[in-house]
Parts: structure tokens; sequence; C-alpha cells
């Protein structure tokens, strides 16, 4: 919707689709709670700190991002 008013091509990236949530992808909160009861509640307090079991960090995701910019 963007792009079309200004008559731009869109580029789709995959890097920016989502966040690998490892081995809590598909799980409800309660579950992951109950499940990885440290790891959520740091999770909860500083997401910037952990790495989904199987997934990704933060880190993970911004270093993703970022490298967009320096694909040719």
């Amino acid at each position: 919707m963007i792009a079309g008013s200004r008559h731009i091509s869109v580029i789709a990236a995959p890097e920016l689709i989502d966040f690998d949530y490892g081995e809590w992808q598909g799980l409800s909160h309660d579950t992951v709670k109950e499940k990885y009861q440290a790891l959520y509640a740091e999770w909860l307090n500083n997401p910037h700190l952990i790495k989904v079991p199987k997934g990704e960090s933060l880190d993970d995701v911004r270093r993703r991002a970022v490298n967009l910019g320096i694909r040719s």
C-alpha cells in the first residue's frame, strides 16, 4: 500500500518475517511460563539477554535486520 502510490518496487525481505521462537513456537504463554519458568521470567524482564532454546535472541534478529543493508 505504501509503495503503490509512490510507484516504487517492493522487495520482500525474508530476514524480517518473524522471530524464531524455537522450542517455544506454537506453545501458549501459559505453557512456556510453566515449562521454562526462569527463562520466561527473564524474557519478560530482560528480553535482550536471553536466547530461546533452539531459536533466536533479539541480538540475532538485530544482526539479521542490519545485514539487510549490506547485501547486494
